[in-house]
């Protein structure tokens, strides 16, 4: 049931999924190091910072068999954390884009 509402999505050999997960938005992220497994796991908090409507927590989760570094993705946002998880506040639209 969780997947009825997923939309994937393929541009430039990555394939993402997004979906509801626990109710916050999220996306599995997919590029071509390994056929079962998503390479990056993001989901971002459906309530905005008490300081700014516009902007959001969202936590990156990395699988360890995945060469994507979370961290790197993170610190282009102003976050921090390590290369299998990490986490950042972004706008609703840069989530969507990511």
């Amino acid at each position: 049931e969780m997947f009825n509402d997923a939309e994937f999505v393929k541009r430039n050999g990555i394939v993402i999924c997004k979906l509801i997960a626990d109710g916050q938005p999220a996306m599995l992220i997919k590029t071509n190091s390994d056929n079962h497994t998503a390479d990056l796991f993001a989901i971002r908090s459906t309530l905005p910072l008490k300081t700014d409507n516009t902007q959001y927590k969202v936590s990156l989760r990395v699988p360890e068999k995945s060469k994507v570094d979370a961290s790197k993705i993170a610190r282009q946002f102003g976050g921090n954390g390590h290369e299998k998880a990490a986490g950042c506040i972004m706008s609703a639209e840069d989530f969507d884009n990511l």
